[in-house]
C-alpha cells in the first residue's frame, strides 16, 4: 500500500493579518514533512498586504490559490477548497495559528498506525498575543473512539485547526454545511451518524491563538442564538435526545451571557490546563 499523502486546506479572509498569515505559512514550511498540496481559499476580497504574503510564499510552498468573489464564511470556503484538494487525506489549518515542527510527520504516522480511522485531531497549545513557553495552555481532546462519541454529545470533540480527515468520508455526508460558527461540529456529528470512526491524538500538533477576540466571539446573544440553532439541528438529525438537548442548553447558554473575562476564567479552570 502506498504511504498516505496530505493536502493542506486553509481559508484566508479580510479579517486575517499579514503578520499572522506569514507566520502560519512559515510554520508549515519549517515542518519536518511539508504537504505537497496546499490549497488556500481566498474568502472574498482581501487587502494587498495579505495578497503580498500569499505571493511571497507561493513559490516556496507551491500554494494553490482559489479566490471567491465574495465572503461566504468558513463553511462555504472550506467546501469549495475541498473540491480542489488532490489527496484523500486532508489536514486543516487556520491562518492565525502555528504548526508544531513535527505536526504532519506525526499525523501521517497516526494514519498508518490507525487503519480504518476517518478523522482525528490533536490537543493544541493555546497562546494569547505572543508565543512563549510561559503562557501556553493545553486544550485537550477526548482520546478513544467511545470516549469521543460520548464527549461529542456535550461538546465539539475536535480542535478544528489541527484536524485531519479522510475526504471520501466527509464528502459522503455532503462536506461542510452552513451552520454559522458550528460548521465543523456539525460535520463531525454527521459523519459519526454515518458510521465513520473518529479518534484523537494524545500529543499537541498546533499552537493555537486565543485571547479576548476568541472569547468575545463565544459570548453574547448572537452566539446564544447560533448555539441554540445548532443544538436543535443536532436533535433533528437524531444525534441528541430531547433530554440531552435541554441539558446542553441549560449548561451552556447561561455561560454565553457572562462577560468575556469570566468566560475566560471558566475555560481556564474547566477546559484547559
Amino acid at each position: 500500500m502506498n504511504p498516505p499523502k496530505l493536502s493542506l486546506l486553509m481559508s484566508v479572509y479580510q479579517g486575517d493579518t499579514p503578520e499572522q498569515l506569514s507566520a502560519a505559512l512559515r510554520s508549515v514550511a519549517l515542518n519536518s514533512v511539508v504537504p505537497d498540496d496546499i490549497v488556500i481559499v481566498i474568502d472574498g476580497p482581501i487587502s494587498s498586504a495579505l495578497h503580498s504574503v500569499l505571493l511571497q510564499w507561493s513559490a516556496a510552498l507551491h500554494l494553490r490559490l482559489f479566490p471567491l468573489a465574495k465572503n461566504g464564511g468558513l463553511g462555504e470556503a472550506l467546501s469549495y477548497g475541498l473540491e480542489h484538494c488532490k489527496h484523500d487525506w486532508v489536514a486543516r489549518f487556520d491562518a492565525d495559528d502555528l504548526c508544531l515542527p513535527h505536526r504532519f510527520e506525526a499525523q501521517l504516522r497516526f494514519i498508518r498506525e490507525n487503519p480504518g480511522i476517518h478523522a482525528f485531531s490533536s490537543p493544541v497549545l493555546e497562546f494569547s498575543s505572543h508565543l512563549s513557553l510561559r503562557n501556553l495552555r493545553l486544550r485537550s481532546v477526548p482520546v478513544g473512539e467511545q470516549q469521543l462519541r460520548e464527549y461529542a454529545i456535550r461538546r465539539n470533540p475536535f480542535n478544528h485547526m489541527s484536524v485531519v480527515f479522510y475526504r471520501p468520508a466527509v464528502q459522503a455526508v455532503g462536506g461542510y454545511k452552513s451552520l454559522p460558527l458550528f460548521e465543523d461540529y456539525g460535520l463531525w456529528v454527521r459523519i459519526l451518524l454515518n458510521g465513520s470512526r473518529l479518534n484523537n491524538m494524545s500529543i499537541p500538533c498546533v499552537y493555537a491563538r486565543a485571547g479576548g477576540d476568541m472569547l468575545g466571539r463565544r459570548c453574547g446573544w448572537r452566539y446564544v442564538c447560533l448555539e441554540y440553532q445548532a443544538m436543535q439541528q443536532f436533535r433533528k438529525w437524531g444525534f441528541l435526545t430531547v433530554a440531552q438537548l435541554w441539558l446542553n442548553l441549560g449548561l451552556r447558554l447561561p455561560l454565553r451571557l457572562l462577560p468575556p473575562s469570566l468566560v475566560g476564567l471558566f475555560y481556564s479552570a474547566a477546559l484547559r490546563r
